[in-house]
């Protein structure tokens, strides 16, 4: 699916005839809402008033041409996870849990041949717009963290701008105290200054240590000494989006923990490539890599870290593991079409596998690792 066809990058209006014929954008035409927190009917109504909500802010004039195309991309999307999600309760009302990540991952995979940045930007604000809703209800330094978050994975002012349209497309009860939710987001941006750009920490350990060491009363302000002495780049992305011809052309010296590498050690590849174990075996590829994972880390020796690292909980966990050891970490995203995916795929995995995992990635962030690089070929 292609922008062009949706939205006029001159003057941004939505070609609503277009986008009613997508699937995804029909759905959100069924089921109902919350009685309370909206009421002006469907989720397809609720998503035009808030891009008309976006044309009629007072700030809209002060935007740049891409925050203004930005913005009303992301308005139009915000709601699609809804369009899955949405369910009706025992007691009457709608309710769409988790829409924000469904969403995110929907957009991504609707919008995955459009530009890198602006795809990413959307797909951000999406998983993030509900998140304002519920800073009040936290204590200051959780606050504070929730910003700064954002910050680097994201666009606090754009967020600000979302979830203000957000707030005004809607016909609610309680519409006054869900703006002033959001002023509290640009109140602490601003106060952080961090509105409209990411937290400035003192170097790049001092920001992988606020976000990733677990110590909740970390102040962001702290400047933690640079005392890494080895380097774990971690690879990511689909598989064949290109990750091994990175590798050969920009890391080969280096040691690779790769489960791939590891299967065929082990004789569990067949002549295409293609994995033929069991769960057994696949839990002895696991085994062999954690072993020589933390091998490497206890010895301090820098290495690839090659596999997909496409889930979130998978990630988190790789860095939990190694945290202890104190190395850095750098991330190397790589990506490309769908259709290279598939042709440089093609008999090892199914189309269906790898459309699904296009579908159900979590894009890595800026906020777990202290680089990340994004690339797309």
């Amino acid at each position: 699916m292609v922008l062009n066809n949706i939205i006029n990058k001159e003057n941004f209006d939505i070609n609503w005839d277009f986008v009613e014929q997508i699937p995804e954008f029909n759905n959100l035409k069924k089921g109902g809402y919350h009685n309370q927190w909206h009421m002006e009917g469907s989720s397809w109504e609720h998503t035009k008033n808030v891009v008309e909500a976006a044309y009629n802010l007072p700030e809209w004039n002060d935007l740049t041409h891409s925050e203004k195309y930005i913005l009303i991309c992301t308005c139009l999307f915000h709601d699609i996870g809804k369009s899955v999600s949405n369910t009706l309760k025992e007691d009457g009302n709608y309710s769409a849990p988790h829409h924000a990540k469904i969403g995110e991952r929907m957009t991504r995979y609707m919008l995955w041949n459009e530009s890198f940045n602006i795809r990413e930007t959307i797909c951000s604000l999406i998983r993030y717009h509900m998140k304002p809703n519920h800073l009040i209800e936290r204590g200051e330094t959780d606050i504070d963290r929730t910003v700064i978050e954002i910050s680097h994975n994201s666009n606090t002012k754009l967020l600000y701008l979302l979830t203000k349209c957000d707030s005004l497309g809607a016909t609610s009860i309680d519409k006054e105290d869900t703006l002033f939710k959001k002023e509290l987001l640009k109140e602490r941006a601003d106060a952080l200054d961090c509105f409209g750009k990411p937290f400035e920490f003192h170097n790049e350990v001092s920001k992988f240590h606020y976000f990733n060491k677990n110590e909740n009363d970390c102040s962001p302000y702290l400047q933690v000494y640079d005392d890494t002495n080895f380097t774990i780049y971690m690879m990511s992305g689909v598989a064949g989006s290109g990750k091994d011809t990175y590798l050969a052309e920009n890391l080969l010296n280096l040691p690779i923990v790769s489960r791939d590498l590891i299967r065929l050690e082990l004789g569990y590849v067949d002549a295409n490539g293609k994995f033929k174990g069991d769960k057994k075996q696949e839990s002895k590829v696991t085994e062999r890599e954690e072993e020589r994972i933390k091998e490497y880390c206890r010895n301090r020796k820098s290495f690839i870290y090659n596999n997909m690292n496409i889930r979130e909980i998978y990630v988190n966990k790789f860095i939990k593991t190694i945290i202890p050891y104190n190395p850095k970490i750098e991330c190397f995203y790589i990506e490309t079409s769908k259709e290279n995916v598939l042709k440089r795929r093609k008999g090892q995995i199914s189309e269906k596998v790898l459309l699904d995992m296009f579908q159900s990635m979590d894009m890595v962030r800026n906020s777990q690792f202290h680089n990340l690089i994004c690339l797309r070929n």
